[in-house]
């Protein structure tokens, strides 16, 4: 049985054309900037601060007293220089602070609630146009097991997206 070369993408090729495919690749950078923020700024910061988005290079920060948020404008062009050094490549362009009350300790019900999250995506239904998409993705993976992870995890990752877009027109009406 003899493949022809032409033909065969590379893995992580494969996944980087999927993620771009279904727009994650936004998402991405946002996870890569909010993970690298409490390392950035230390804990004394991070502790009073907490990342809300990041869309169009625009970094939202939500700031719990206003002479931090003063503070932290101030030191702006330096955080975005080191956040975009952390990460390596530009994708800070504009840090924004908004003075907001927030409580630090929302992480006791974290475990149960990614377990409802969990639950819910599990019963969202992906189209056969998605399954369609998956499997010409990873038609060419030799390897059983990683072909049905790989289908386990774009699965996933439509069923997330569709669950976000539901979300947002919900909140819209």
């Amino acid at each position: 049985m003899e493949k022809s070369f032409k033909t065969i993408e590379r893995l992580d090729q494969v996944v980087k054309n999927l993620i771009q495919d279904y727009g994650y690749d936004s998402k991405i950078e946002e996870v890569r900037v909010f993970s690298v923020w409490k390392d950035t700024v230390g804990g004394f910061i991070a502790r009073n601060t907490k990342p809300s988005s990041l869309i169009d290079g625009k970094f939202c920060i939500w700031v719990k007293n206003s002479v931090l948020l003063s503070e932290l404008h101030l030191l702006s062009s330096n955080l975005i220089e080191k956040i975009n050094s952390k990460i390596g490549k530009d994708v800070v362009k504009e840090l924004r602070f908004q003075f907001k009350q927030f409580s630090c300790c929302s992480q006791e019900n974290q475990p149960q609630r990614t377990a409802e999250i969990n639950s819910e995506i599990d019963e969202i239904e992906i189209s056969q146009e998605t399954s369609q998409k998956i499997n010409e993705a990873i038609q060419d993976v030799e390897d059983a097991e990683l072909k049905r992870v790989l289908r386990r995890v774009f699965e996933k990752m439509g069923k997330r997206n569709l669950r976000t877009v539901s979300q947002l027109s919900s909140e819209r009406r």
